[in-house]
């Protein structure tokens, strides 16, 4: 704006609070955004956070029972427990067994069998 005094051009600052609150909200999403979790259905290739999920995780590939000692699964549910970032590579010891829902489900029918004397008596 020039200075009808002075002749001098300078900055004025003009504010529009619709473009200030457009800022805010667009700066609010953006941070939502980069917290929220993943789930992957495949393979998970990085970037992983914490947090994330991996559904009927089966690793390594072909294997056919859950052996979490031996890092392999079958079918399971895993989460991240150590982020990476783009680029790096995956780590299976990045991911570790959310639940032991297979294992509980068989525990579960062998109590039910041993106790078919009930149903024997009924």
């Amino acid at each position: 704006m020039k200075d009808g005094n002075t002749g001098i051009y300078s900055w004025v600052t003009i504010t529009d609070v619709d473009i200030t609150k457009a800022l805010a909200d667009s700066s609010e999403a953006l941070q939502t955004a980069n917290v929220k979790r993943r789930i992957f259905y495949g393979t998970p290739t990085p970037p992983y956070d914490k947090g994330d999920l991996w559904v009927e995780a089966t690793y390594p590939v072909g294997t056919t029972k859950t052996d979490a000692v031996n890092n392999e699964y079958y079918s399971e549910i895993l989460y991240c427990n150590t982020a990476k970032a783009l680029g790096s590579s995956f780590a299976i010891t990045d991911w570790k067994l959310s639940n032991n829902y297979t294992k509980t489900i068989g525990t579960v029918i062998t109590d039910l069998n041993g106790y078919k004397y009930i149903k024997d008596a009924l």
